[in-house]
């Protein structure tokens, strides 16, 4: 069998999945806005000359126009927002993140015949999605939709519309908030089926079905704990203690609540923190993107990423992350030092001893700081003299 053809081991596809997740966090941070603003009854095309490099592509209030990314163009994003009757065509594109969003645009279609692996549609009237082969149906989110057709190309028949007065006649029993509650549209064992999306104590979005499996495993596993503590303890203390303990299990795997921001984005900080142990960094950093994404206002957030982008070898990302976390919180220790080991990375030795001595104003017996310090003196008098 030719090697380009062999399927990947399950090593080489976490390895190659982590890549392009790691690629698509670089490419993310340095996108650039490509805003397509209050067009009207105009066909435009955006191709890669026109726009700048990494480009997110938004097109924001348009009215009546003809939109083509064609094939071939790189795109970083797509965003579609407040539009009236715009058709976008993606023909064959490349979506970086392969995320494409449309909220408050009424008589909208969008054309896909391109890998689209999340769509958000929000607060839409009719709008219709027609994709060149089903097998490019990723994850469609709709919350608050109206009319929302979905067609493919390939299979016509499995074409269907759905939206609030759909969902919640296939839901009756269920409350359904226009503007918050979630629904995703996925093939599962080939049959293309829409569920409820719940958010756990945790955040970890997931649906009934999912959920339920989930669920049924705990329960279980609970079960075969408190058999096991009856028969090695027999009914005591210790058992009682081992059965409440997965009483606790159970009822916080119960726990089906909406959490803020910063608890979500602690969870997936903690995530973070476990890859990091593991030395898995590239897992980590992805694991503290998210995080950013969702609570930008926690510096070891962006602490803790400069050190995963230290131990990658990308010392210039780092120092943007360190300085991120040193405006947040001037007086973060770890933000400074961070900052240090980039820039002598960098050969910035003059900045580096100057990032270290403010760790050593606050740490006077960190040693790491000291020889880092003594290091990026003795290399920053170096510099000067050979300059001079």
């Amino acid at each position: 069998m030719d090697s380009a053809n062999q399927p990947l081991s399950k090593a080489q596809a976490i390895k190659q999945g982590k890549a392009k997740a790691l690629s698509n966090m670089e490419t993310t941070s340095n996108a650039k806005q490509h805003m397509v603003t209050d067009r009207d009854g105009e066909t435009i095309v955006l191709s890669q000359d026109s726009m700048p490099e990494l480009p997110v592509v938004h097109l924001k209030g348009c009215r009546q126009c003809t939109v083509d990314i064609p094939s071939g163009t790189k795109v970083v994003k797509v965003l579609v927002e407040g539009c009236l009757e715009v058709r976008l065509k993606l023909s064959k594109c490349t979506i970086a993140t392969s995320i494409l969003e449309v909220w408050r645009s009424d008589d909208c279609s969008v054309s896909i015949d391109c890998d689209v692996g999340t769509l958000q549609a929000d607060l839409c009237k009719s709008l219709s999605l027609e994709y060149s082969k089903k097998s490019q149906l990723g994850s469609l989110v709709q919350a608050g939709m109206s009319d929302l057709k979905v067609s493919f190309l390939d299979t016509p028949q499995e074409g269907f519309t759905t939206g609030l007065e759909q969902l919640r006649a296939q839901h009756p029993d269920q409350t359904i908030n226009d503007d918050t509650d979630q629904f995703i549209t996925r093939v599962l064992d080939g049959k293309v089926t829409t569920e409820r999306i719940l958010r756990l104590s945790n955040d970890f979005p997931t649906t009934q079905r999912e959920k339920d499996i989930f669920d049924e495993e705990a329960r279980r596993k609970a079960e075969a704990i408190e058999a096991m503590a009856e028969r090695m303890l027999g009914v005591g203390d210790d058992s009682d203690k081992l059965k409440e303990e997965s009483a606790k299990q159970r009822e916080q795997q119960e726990k089906d609540a909406d959490v803020g921001p910063e608890a979500r984005a602690g969870y997936r900080k903690k995530l973070g923190n476990e890859a990091f142990k593991k030395g898995d960094f590239t897992q980590a950093a992805v694991h503290y993107t998210e995080a950013i994404l969702i609570w930008d206002k926690e510096p070891a957030l962006f602490s803790n990423r400069a050190q995963c982008f230290l131990k990658l070898g990308q010392a210039a990302k780092a120092l943007e992350d360190a300085d991120r976390c040193i405006s947040l919180d001037p007086s973060f220790v770890k933000g400074h030092f961070r900052r240090g080991i980039a820039c002598i990375a960098l050969d910035r030795f003059e900045e580096g001893a100057q990032a270290m001595a403010k760790v050593l104003e606050v740490e006077p017996s960190n040693q790491d700081a000291k020889a880092s310090f003594q290091v990026a003196q003795i290399k920053a008098h170096r510099a000067r003299q050979a300059q001079g």
